[in-house]
């Protein structure tokens, strides 16, 4: 007994493969959206619509299906497309769902979505009327950027709901902001990207978040007070903050992302506040900074490639010792966080302070052990 009925001819390709499930999007000819199966079976995401209609109404269900998501790029470029209604089943908007719909007025997102991707509605320009209720608790970057009711906005901090969404407009000269809502808990991505005259920022407490790209290329950020109760600084968060010194990572924090401080050119000092509780450091984190020392929390359980890289001369190699407080961190060994051989030492010595003392034939570092 079949739990659903399948599109004409299979709505929905699944298969077992070695023990996955694969979906393959399927187009419905009744309702002119291509979907894909979601949620383990339990519904359906769209991913695409091949109707002409200027007011399209996603129905709540395809084949006795919810439809729980719109897909990544669902509606992207659509340029027939004035009125979209979306049905309270769904629970996310996907990256791009909806970008450079160009004739779209008005969206009305109801209270059961609670994520909304990168560039979901980015170009819509003529998109003046959004309902975004409180339900949605994180926005990717760039979600209403060039749309008109973005552009009314006054210059200073966008927020959309608990969400520090964006800075809008130019700063003057060594501005510093000490006064994000105390109830904030995203800073959302690209929020303050390529910002000049950002000299400092204080994170409060309430912020879970610092989202991808949030303040990537502010070339003038010099003090960046990140405060206990911040638990995750996601990719290039910080990438090319050329005039940032010194960062103090809170506690709290357990996941730092791929590239989050790379290429900040003049940062020397990274403290992990005690009782850390970081877990992950992922690929390129602190890659190319000017650390010369550098304290890895016990918490730590992966560090990923080149983490800590420094691709200058010996001659002006700068991260000279570095100390681990755990044993068991994961780390591979074909692709260190290290240069050298400071990944082979630390496998084979554990726990304690290693420093650079020669380098070999090849030029590359020769670590030992304090």
């Amino acid at each position: 007994m079949k739990k659903i009925n399948l599109f004409a001819e299979a709505l929905i390709c699944a298969l077992f493969l070695f023990g996955l499930l694969i979906s393959c999007v399927k187009y419905d000819a009744e309702s002119n959206f291509s979907v894909e199966v979601v949620d383990g079976g339990k519904g359906v995401s769209i991913v695409g619509y091949n109707g002409s209609n200027f007011n399209v109404q996603i129905p709540p269900k395809i084949q006795n299906l919810l439809v729980t998501k719109i897909g990544d790029s669902a509606f992207k470029r659509n340029i027939n497309l004035t009125n979209i209604t979306i049905p309270s089943s769904v629970t996310s908007i996907g990256t791009s769902a909806f970008s450079n719909c160009t004739n779209l007025t008005n969206v009305a997102i109801p209270s059961s979505v609670t994520f909304i991707g990168y560039w979901a509605f980015e170009g819509c320009t003529n998109l003046k009327s959004i309902t975004i209720p409180t339900s949605v608790i994180s926005i990717g970057g760039s979600a209403f950027d060039k749309t008109a009711w973005y552009n009314s906005h006054p210059d200073g901090l966008i927020y959309i709901n608990k969400i520090l969404y964006s800075y809008k407009g130019k700063m003057s000269s060594g501005t510093t902001i000490d006064n994000i809502k105390p109830d904030t808990i995203e800073i959302a991505g690209y929020a303050f990207y390529r910002l000049t005259n950002l000299a400092s920022i204080t994170i409060p407490s309430s912020v879970i978040s610092i989202d991808s790209n949030a303040f990537s290329d502010c070339k003038d950020l010099t003090n960046v007070i990140i405060s206990e109760g911040v638990k995750n600084i996601y990719g290039f968060a910080f990438y090319r903050c050329t005039s940032l010194t010194n960062v103090i990572i809170p506690s709290s924090v357990v996941f730092i992302g791929n590239n989050a401080f790379r290429d900040c050119s003049s940062l020397i000092n990274v403290t992990f506040a005690p009782n850390s509780q970081l877990k992950t450091i992922v690929d390129g984190a602190f890659e190319n900074t000017r650390l010369t020392i550098i304290t890895i929390p016990s918490s730590v359980m992966s560090i990923g490639v080149s983490a800590f890289a420094d691709y200058s001369d010996y001659t002006q190699r700068r991260l000279m010792s570095v100390t681990f407080e755990s044993a068991n961190i994961e780390m591979k060994y074909n692709d260190s966080p290290f240069h050298g051989d400071l990944l082979k030492k630390y496998l084979a010595n554990g726990i304690g302070t290693y420093v650079i003392t020669s380098v070999d034939r090849n030029g590359y570092p020769v670590w030992t052990k304090q």
